[in-house]
């Protein structure tokens, strides 16, 4: 082999030791996430949580409403089978009537016959299909309600639970309401673990639940992750509260869940 030839050899082994050293430098020293990262991460995880409750939400309203849809439609198509379906009145025959009228007769008195069988069957399934919609959607409504039902009443335990006064609890939680609106309200801070105190803050500091106005749901909740929740005062733990009573009827109207005619 040749000088040449062996100093070539040399410095590609030298270069591809250097490289892998410098591959493994790079990866030992990728850098730590920050603080600041760690709580944007945080925040955007919770987002995307409320987000996808948020989507499911609207989808299973588009899905009821496309379903309320389909059976208006299967009512119109049932007036219109009604309509095609018209069953003709009672034949008659003459006093003295001959073989042909007679056979004439009863063709039409079979055909009668049949249309009342066939329109019997037709109102018999629609109504059928239409009671068991009917059930199916109630179903989906009652189990909406219970699960609304059961998130107000957690956040009111953890509101005897940490101390806090609930009549007061019930003005601050007007304001937040006010400040923020449903999504955020129902979907973030009801929930949350830290709910009544991140509501009684917001409630004390109406200047702070001021600038929540406007926000977006994702700026709202952002701003509550990074501003608030760190520096709410500790809970304070009190013994238990009795188990509630939770009602079996959902509420007539509005999304606002009601609970010991209390509400959120």
């Amino acid at each position: 082999m040749s000088e040449e030839q062996e100093q070539f050899e040399t410095e590609e082994t030298t270069e591809g030791i250097i490289g892998e050293q410098n591959e493994t430098t790079e990866l030992e020293a990728a850098p730590e996430p920050t603080e600041e990262e760690k709580a944007q991460k945080k925040i955007n995880d919770r987002f995307a949580e409320v987000t996808r409750q948020r989507l499911e939400a609207e989808e299973e309203t588009r899905r009821l409403k496309e379903q309320t849809e389909s059976q208006a439609k299967e009512l119109e198509a049932l007036k219109a089978q009604e309509q095609v379906i018209n069953v003709p009145e009672l034949p008659t025959l003459s006093e003295y009537p001959d073989e042909q009228e007679v056979a004439d007769y009863k063709a039409k008195i079979a055909q009668r016959d049949s249309l009342i069988i066939k329109k019997a069957n037709i109102d018999a399934q629609n109504a059928l299909k239409l009671q068991a919609q009917q059930k199916e959607q109630q179903a989906k409504q009652q189990a909406a309600f219970t699960e609304r039902q059961n998130a107000v009443n957690q956040y009111w335990d953890r509101v005897t639970k940490s101390g806090l006064d609930e009549e007061s609890m019930k003005a601050y939680g007007a304001v937040v309401n006010d400040a923020v609106g449903a999504v955020v309200a129902e979907d973030f801070i009801l929930p949350h673990e830290n709910g009544p105190q991140i509501t009684e803050f917001l409630g004390k500091n109406p200047l702070e639940a001021e600038k929540l106005r406007g926000l977006n749901p994702f700026q709202s909740v952002s701003f509550i992750t990074a501003n608030i929740v760190p520096n709410l005062p500790k809970k304070t733990k009190t013994k238990p509260s009795p188990e509630r009573q939770i009602s079996s009827d959902p509420p007539t109207g509005g999304s606002t869940a009601k609970k010991g005619g209390r509400f959120y």
